[in-house]
């Protein structure tokens, strides 16, 4: 919820986002997780860098596949 919010409010207000944004966001996560127990800032840390990591192969994917239709048209 928080990268959205992030996210949105750039882009409404004309700056680009970015990487900036995530780690922004990650850094709010492991301070809230940090408050329940030490254990949940690594798994908060690797559930998140995987989930990313994921995200970002998907969007790669779609990319290329919107950019390969708009060529052949």
């Amino acid at each position: 919820m928080l990268l959205t919010f992030i996210g949105n409010y750039q882009e409404n207000i004309g700056i680009k986002t970015g990487w900036g944004a995530v780690i922004f966001a990650e850094a709010i996560a492991l301070i809230a997780a940090s408050t329940v127990h030490r254990v949940c800032i690594t798994t908060c840390f690797l559930f998140s860098a995987g989930l990313l990591y994921e995200i970002n192969k998907l969007s790669g994917m779609t990319l290329s596949k919107s950019e390969s239709k708009m060529r052949r048209h």
